[in-house]
């Protein structure tokens, strides 16, 4: 019995999620993948398996099954040579893994077992969106990534559905937690220190302080949310934070400003290539090696060099390339012998992000 319904699990996962091209490829034996919820982790995880014969999936939640008693079936899987790939979704720590490679874990947070590789999973970034987008026009396709989001989950729904799905998704995420991130959106792309949240929520949630810190933890650790510090940091400097849906805050409010979603994108995207980003003003910072890039997402851009330049007088370190992220904008100058360029988000995501760590 167990063993049927385990090599069900892998066609039925298929036949529920889309399966579509993403940016990772298995380069180990054993991988664990971790991110928030409804990311993508399962599909590429599925999407890997296509290439195996005869792939096993186990989901967690299925309440049919004892995990106390699937040991001996996995053997005898394993030995029968039913089973060349293993997918195990929200399964126990102690689940039994038998002799197999490769095999893949996935979970919500960074918890790999002993000889797996972890491997973040975060929403579709632009390029990808833009590859399952194929037909839709270049001067159309930012405003329907703004308008809908990166969740791989909700990508060809309706706006009505689309708003209620990812309600959905988080209520069942997050629990009686739910009322505590809806508040928390309205500090999207906003400088905060966990302290000042709780100042600021209290005043409209029965809530802890140790309530709030374990949540904002949990937020972090399951890449739910992202905390950008600044460049010089300590302990107690405020985060800019950011949410890993950036239009999330449209499915839990009626009115949002654009300005803080943007942002919002762009540090996603730019995230992708900056394992470390950092802020200062309103800049973002990626680093590598003796270079330091600054990028300053400004939707509707206006007296551009004026405000370059205040900030400019105002650095703190020292800049060798500035970019502007605009919506549609694009130029470049010079300032105080420093050149900036500004690009469209959709010229900096599918053009000049890839190719900047490249050079």
């Amino acid at each position: 019995m167990w063993d049927v319904i385990l090599e069900e699990g892998f066609t039925n996962a298929t036949m529920t999620q889309e399966i579509f091209p993403r940016f990772h490829a298995l380069n180990a034996s054993k991988i664990y993948f971790y991110g928030s919820t409804k990311v993508g982790k399962s599909a590429c995880a599925l999407g890997i398996a296509h290439a195996f014969k005869h792939p096993i999936y186990i989901d967690g939640s299925d309440a049919r099954l004892d995990f106390n008693a699937l040991k001996e079936t996995l053997i005898k899987l394993h030995v029968e040579g039913r089973m060349d790939i293993l997918i195990a979704k929200h399964c126990p720590k102690d689940i039994f893994l038998p002799p197999l490679e490769p095999i893949i874990l996935i979970g919500y947070t960074p918890s790999a077992p002993k000889n797996f590789m972890s491997k973040s999973i975060w929403p579709l970034r632009f390029q990808e969106f833009a590859l399952l987008q194929k037909k839709e026009p270049n001067n159309t396709l930012l405003a329907r990534f703004l308008k809908e989001g990166n969740l791989p989950e909700t990508l060809h729904m309706s706006p009505t559905q689309r708003v209620r799905r990812k309600q959905e998704i988080y209520a069942l995420f997050l629990g009686n937690q739910l009322p505590i991130f809806k508040a928390l959106l309205r500090f999207q792309s906003l400088s905060v220190t966990t302290h000042h949240l709780y100042i600021q929520l209290k005043k409209i949630l029965k809530i802890s302080k140790d309530k709030l810190y374990e949540f904002m933890q949990f937020l972090q650790a399951s890449q739910s949310i992202l905390c950008v510090p600044p460049l010089e940091s300590n302990l107690m400097s405020p985060k800019k934070l950011y949410f890993c849906d950036f239009a999330l805050p449209y499915a839990f409010s009626h009115t949002h400003p654009l300005p803080p979603v943007f942002e919002n994108m762009v540090a996603l995207e730019l995230r992708q290539y900056f394992y470390q980003l950092f802020y200062e003003d309103s800049w973002l910072i990626g680093r590598r090696a003796t270079e330091t890039f600054c990028f300053l997402p400004w939707a509707f851009p206006t007296n551009l060099e004026t405000r370059i330049d205040h900030l400019l007088k105002h650095c703190t370190f020292q800049i060798t390339h500035i970019y502007i992220i605009t919506i549609n904008f694009e130029g470049s100058g010079v300032i105080n012998t420093r050149t900036y360029h500004a690009y469209s988000f959709t010229t900096f995501a599918l053009e000049i992000l890839p190719t900047l760590l490249a050079n």
